[in-house]
């Protein structure tokens, strides 16, 4: 984990990592990776993603596209 975390430009945990549950790595990477993607707008630019990307994954950047039809 911790290797993911200086990817990411975060510092390493001290002590023993196993005593973290599943959900706590996965919600302390995340956070750890929104925070050094913050800072890329490439990232966020809707152009930047295919269409399949946009229409499955666009609201994890909070984008619509496609998605208000599918309900209809």
């Amino acid at each position: 984990m911790n290797a993911v975390l200086r990817h990411f430009g975060s510092e390493p945990l001290a002590g023993n990592i196993a005593r973290y549950t599943e959900d706590e790595v996965d919600a302390i990477i995340s956070a750890a990776a929104l925070r050094n993607l913050s800072s890329r707008p490439e990232v966020w630019f809707l152009a930047s993603l295919d269409e399949e990307t946009r229409q499955f994954e666009g609201w994890v950047f909070g984008c619509t596209d496609g998605l208000d039809n599918q309900a209809k």
